[in-house]
């Protein structure tokens, strides 16, 4: 039994990918693969960010500065004739000023927009993976173990001993009627959760599942969740907007309580971004409670910038609120 380490690195910029079309290689030719990448040095073996790095300045003339938000994504185990093959992918944005159609000693570089990524041939891991990272790995932070089991591969998130993690996999997708149940109960719980000593007590404990259900049945349509089987973990609700600014919004977003600092939340934050981008939207906004600290922090991690204030009525009482404002164009790229 053989043992062969290979790593590999995707370039995004302004809504696109950098692929590049192989030729002549020793294990991969003719075909789409990362933006750089190769075989491990003997002195790599334990450390496949420095061999990523390398090839990266070799094949690309490109270094680390140059690039923002890199990390190791998939750790990819494959048997192929009794040789263990294990790829490491890494993913990062590379700066605007850099993006231009760059030349490869080791064949054709290419600008791919998301779009259109799963249309190129690409070797057997490296597709799967990448269909894996356009349908969930973009919107998570997580690093993900791919496993060929004969019939396709298993993707498990690797948590550190002792820490919590999502659970094995993601699925963002529109709501049916069949979710309307537990999105009320995740709403509810929420709340009452969340809001105690934001929100009138008497208000939150007022607030059941059936009377909720009744109100989300009407409008589910416009919701989208992440699901994980047949549970609901979280949803939002998106809207188009009459702001002046904004000309979408996310109306409100929940993650099941039990679930929440798991990327859940972020994963419906991002889906809900690139449904509204895709849709041809231009900047997005959201409201939340002027006191509620935690969502603010997060809403502001994900980009968001400080607009304006306002106010709302729950139970005869006013609240103060504010809302953060998304320029789409700026942060997923793409025309303005």
């Amino acid at each position: 039994m053989k043992l062969r380490n290979m790593t590999g690195i995707y370039l995004s910029c302004n809504g696109q990918m950098l692929l590049l079309y192989r030729q002549g290689g020793r294990v991969v030719s003719n075909q789409w693969i990362a933006s750089a990448g190769g075989h491990f040095e003997k002195e790599e073996l334990n450390d496949p960010k420095t061999c990523v790095l390398r090839e990266l300045q070799e094949e690309l003339h490109l270094c680390e500065e140059d690039l923002t938000d890199l990390k190791m994504r998939y750790i990819g185990l494959r048997n192929v004739n009794g040789e263990i093959r294990q790829n490491y992918y890494f993913f990062a944005n590379l700066k605007p000023e850099h993006y231009e159609l760059f030349t490869s000693n080791e064949g054709k570089c290419k600008w791919v927009d998301y779009t259109d990524i799963m249309d190129y041939d690409m070797p057997l891991t490296a597709r799967f993976v990448m269909n894996h990272y356009l349908q969930t790995g973009q919107y998570t932070d997580c690093l993900y173990s791919a496993i060929a089991d004969g019939q396709g591969f298993q993707f498990v998130p690797l948590a550190e001993s002792g820490s919590v993690t999502m659970k094995k996999e993601i699925i963002v997708r529109k709501a049916e009627k069949e979710d309307v149940r537990q999105i009320a109960e995740i709403l509810v719980e929420d709340w009452q959760k969340a809001y105690r000593g934001i929100i009138d007590s008497d208000f939150l404990d007022s607030m059941n599942v059936d009377q909720r259900y009744e109100i989300e049945i009407k409008r589910y349509q416009k919701y989208a969740v992440a699901t994980d089987g047949d549970e609901i973990l979280g949803y939002a609700w998106l809207e188009t907007a009459e702001d002046g600014e904004a000309d979408c919004e996310i109306i409100a977003l929940y993650v099941r309580y039990s679930n929440r600092n798991n990327g859940i939340g972020k994963l419906l934050f991002q889906y809900a971004m690139r449904h509204f981008r895709e849709s041809g939207k231009k900047r997005m906004i959201i409201w939340c409670l002027k006191e509620n600290d935690e969502a603010r922090r997060f809403y502001e991690k994900v980009g968001g910038q400080e607009f304006r204030t306002g106010s709302h009525y729950w139970g005869g009482k006013e609240y103060d609120m504010i809302s953060y404002l998304y320029d789409l164009a700026h942060i997923l790229g793409g025309d303005d």
